[in-house]
């Protein structure tokens, strides 16, 4: 019953899903990551600059684009249970309708997903036999950002004590 819930409101929050297409390709055999090419500096024109500039701590960032950090809850599932995830801003600004697409790469399946200005919500499904081990996650902006959460979810064995659940009441206990 708590399954059928728990999939219920997802679906119920599931507002559509937008398919973009990579049109733009560059590089050998249109690999998106193997021209080192620098786009935005013109080596004909002295004149052209870098469009990167130097925080106040020294780092060097593009100053359109303001720091951005997701945060993942819960950190934790067992083989072959079934929760509910939120992805909320811990830092900086973003509203979470912009986002066009949610990934997962480790032994987690995304069932559906849902955004509203402030949250992301996401139904994840882990097989029973899934290998024990870490998921990334990845949240692809409107504007194709990308934000990697690296090892956002960490699955365990069933019944080590470590189901979402645990992990929600625990976080409950601290506050």
């Amino acid at each position: 019953m708590r399954v059928f819930t728990v999939l219920s409101f997802a679906l119920i929050s599931l507002n559509g899903c937008i398919i973009y297409e990579d049109t733009y390709c560059r590089g050998e055999g249109c690999e998106p990551f193997d021209d080192d090419s620098d786009w935005d500096v013109d080596d004909d024109d002295d004149s052209a600059e870098d469009d990167t500039a130097e925080d106040d701590d020294g780092a060097s960032g593009d100053p359109d684009i303001p720091d951005l950090t997701l945060g993942f809850f819960p950190s934790q599932a067992e083989q072959g249970e079934t929760f509910l995830a939120s992805i909320t801003v811990t830092e900086g600004q973003q509203n979470l309708t912009a986002v066009s697409e949610l990934r997962l790469y480790g032994p987690a399946e995304l069932i559906t997903w849902g955004a509203r200005p402030g949250e992301i919500t996401a139904a994840i499904s882990v097989a029973d036999d899934a290998e024990l081990g870490e998921v990334d996650v990845v949240v692809v902006l409107d504007d194709g950002r990308a934000e990697l959460l690296p090892a956002a979810l960490t699955i365990f064995a069933a019944g080590s004590g470590n189901t979402a659940d645990e992990w929600a009441e625990s976080a409950r206990d601290c506050e």
